[in-house]
C-alpha cells in the first residue's frame, strides 16, 4: 500500500464570492466560506480522496483556525499527528471572487 506524508504550511482559505461590483463606501453582499487550505494539505486531501494513505505534516497554530484546519484533515481522511503550537496563529488567505469567477 502507497503512503504519503506531505509536509507544508497550514493554511485556511477565506473565499469570498461576490454578488455584484464593489460597492466603495459602503457593503458589498458576498457569500463568505471557509476551507483548509495550503500546498501540502490540498494535496494530501486529494491523495486521500484517491484511496491513498496520507499524512500532513506542519505548523498548525493553537488558534480557531487551527482547530478548523484539524477538523478539515481529520474529515478528509487525512492523518496528522503534530500538535498545535502554542501561541501561535494558523494562517489565512482571503480571496475575493467577482461574478465571473475571476480572483
Amino acid at each position: 500500500m502507497i503512503k504519503v506524508l506531505c509536509i507544508g504550511d497550514a493554511m485556511i482559505d477565506v473565499i469570498v464570492q461576490m454578488k455584484g461590483a464593489i460597492n466603495v463606501n459602503s457593503d458589498t453582499l458576498s457569500e463568505i466560506s471557509m476551507h483548509g487550505g495550503g500546498a501540502a494539505a490540498n494535496t494530501a486531501t486529494w491523495l486521500a480522496h484517491l484511496g491513498v494513505t496520507t499524512s500532513f505534516a506542519g505548523r498548525i497554530g493553537s488558534d480557531l483556525s487551527g482547530e478548523f484546519f484539524r477538523s478539515e484533515l481529520t474529515s478528509h481522511g487525512v492523518r496528522h499527528e503534530n500538535q498545535p503550537l502554542d501561541g501561535a496563529k494558523t494562517g489565512t488567505v482571503v480571496v475575493l471572487v467577482d461574478e465571473s469567477g475571476n480572483r
